[in-house]
């Protein structure tokens, strides 16, 4: 998700990536209520950050503090962690290599 893209284009990007946590920091709290509403496929809108939680979300600080440390997952280079978009030159969002 990213603060500077409209809640259009945040949605495509939830939509294309098939999205069931979202994480979201104070600056966008309120839209990811909205996109907790917008897509009921999220299992999980998480909220970090200083201000109260809103309403839905769960605490990522509380989620930390509630549970032991796991151990290494052991991830492989070809393990998917994270997709990133860009608009490049054309403005228009693009999935690059995952």
């Amino acid at each position: 998700m990213n603060i500077r893209w409209s809640a259009q284009e945040n949605r495509y990007a939830l939509r294309d990536c098939d999205a069931v946590i979202l994480r979201v920091d104070d600056a966008f709290a309120e839209q990811g209520q909205q996109l907790r509403r917008d897509f009921p496929g999220l299992r999980a809108v998480i909220h970090i950050g200083d201000a109260p939680i809103p309403e839905s979300m769960l605490s990522y600080e509380e989620l930390i503090a509630s549970h032991e440390p796991m151990e290494d997952a052991d991830r492989k280079g070809d393990d998917l962690y994270a997709v990133f978009y860009t608009g490049g030159t054309t403005g228009q969002l693009d999935r690059p290599a995952q």
